[in-house]
């Protein structure tokens, strides 16, 4: 897959664009846009394991960032613990378990959607690289380092 990050000079030409063009449209309810969340891709692309591979990509990166939090809390727990500041910690552990019960969830679905890819290559090497051994499993990816 390719993609293309704009640079910040090339996101202001896009949005000059947009206020030349007219583009004035009205901000969309709550019900408009979960409406629009709710809708299936499914029916527009030729290969039907398109929309699977954008929602597997969706939740891979979701793992991502939830994961850099997480390691963010456990890294300051840990700090914590170094330093004997039990307020800290308390702190960490409050911090720390919501985004715990989140991960669970996430990877409960990711378990339910990843294996529906398997043999499927839609990640680079770069990519496979980043991902926990459970998850390459799940996409029967074998990888040495």
């Amino acid at each position: 897959m390719l993609e293309k990050t704009l640079t910040s000079e090339e996101l202001k030409e896009v949005d000059k664009h947009l206020e030349s063009s007219g583009n004035t449209q009205p901000d969309l309810s709550k019900e408009e846009i979960e409406e629009w969340f709710g809708e299936s891709t499914d029916d527009i692309y030729y290969d039907h394991r398109v929309p699977l591979v954008r929602r597997a990509m969706a939740l891979i990166e979701f793992w991502h960032e939830l994961n850099k939090q997480i390691d963010t809390m456990k890294e300051g727990y840990h700090l914590a613990k170094k330093w004997k500041d039990e307020e800290l910690k308390e702190q960490y552990i409050k911090k720390g378990g919501p985004l715990i019960k989140r991960q669970m969830i996430l990877e409960e679905d990711m378990k339910v959607v990843l294996p529906l890819l398997k043999n499927t290559q839609f990640l680079s090497t770069q990519q496979a690289v980043l991902l926990p051994k459970w998850m390459l499993e799940l996409l029967d990816i074998k990888y040495q380092a």
